[in-house]
């Protein structure tokens, strides 16, 4: 998110802290990219079936995508559990273009409970 929003890469700054050298954050600007990222979460249950739509995956909007439950797993909400689906992160020339741009992906994505 750092480098889509700022050309920043905090790994290798703390990298460079990691091995005694003084990072070079001199190319921190912002580059006119918003990020919003969140994590995908749906009902409980049983995860019967997951559809991911072609226009999701291959959106050029996103920056991260990965389904990380699978058919067969129990999905808990609060108070027994917080499981989550997977993680969405979109660009937008602003916040809230960002956020809704995830928020509308996100709910082409096709969760089957048993």
């Amino acid at each position: 998110m750092a480098r889509l929003s700022a050309g920043f890469c905090p790994i290798r700054a703390t990298a460079d802290v990691a091995a005694g050298q003084r990072p070079d954050v001199d190319g921190y600007t912002p580059t006119g990219t918003h990020t919003a990222a969140m994590c995908l979460i749906s009902g409980p249950g049983e995860i019967r079936s997951i559809s991911v739509p072609a226009e999701v995956e291959e959106s050029d909007r996103l920056f991260f995508f990965n389904v990380t439950a699978k058919p067969g797993d129990l999905i808990k909400r609060p108070p027994e559990g917080n499981s989550i689906l997977g993680f969405l992160g979109a660009t937008g020339t602003s916040l809230e273009d960002a956020m809704n741009t995830a928020t509308e992906l996100a709910n082409k994505i096709e969760v089957s409970l048993s």
